[in-house]
């Protein structure tokens, strides 16, 4: 009954990921991250679909993807993914998800107003440390997330 108005069919989907509605992401966040995370989920979907429409999964339909966001959904019976992968880091969720859809598994995407906290921003804007984590954040997606569309299925 809560889900029968929402836009996506949840019915058929096997992985849900929200995307942060782009006016509240920008006023909310740090700017740096705003924009480190806006560039790496351009990234990956177009890497995405690039591995999409060079492969026999070009028939998967892939809305871009809020990766880097963090909150997702999943059916209990996808869950040997994640639990089987033994990364450490950003890659533990986005790997399995790129394994998912490789499967054949249904992934959709659910726009949300997401305001993240005040306190957040007012502590890492502008701050080298923070500036030079989503730097870093950035780096670490170059050649992992090609191998994870390229590699053999697990």
């Amino acid at each position: 009954q809560i889900f029968r108005n929402l836009p996506i069919d949840l019915k058929n989907s096997g992985i849900v990921i929200p995307k942060r509605t782009e006016k509240l992401f920008q006023e909310t966040y740090p700017i740096e991250q705003f924009h480190e995370e806006m560039f790496g989920n351009m990234y990956l979907d177009t890497v995405a679909q690039a591995a999409l429409s060079s492969s026999s999964s070009s028939s998967i339909n892939l809305p871009p993807i809020d990766w880097l966001f963090g909150p997702f959904a999943l059916r209990a019976k996808h869950a040997p993914l994640w639990l089987s992968y033994t990364g450490t880091s950003y890659d533990a969720q986005i790997i399995p998800c790129v394994q998912g859809i490789r499967h054949g598994i249904v992934t959709t995407s659910l726009n949300i107003d997401f305001k993240a906290r005040a306190e957040m921003k007012a502590m890492e804007e502008g701050d080298i440390d923070f500036v030079t984590k989503r730097l870093k954040q950035l780096e670490i997606w170059e050649g992992m997330i090609d191998r994870a569309w390229k590699d053999a299925l697990v």
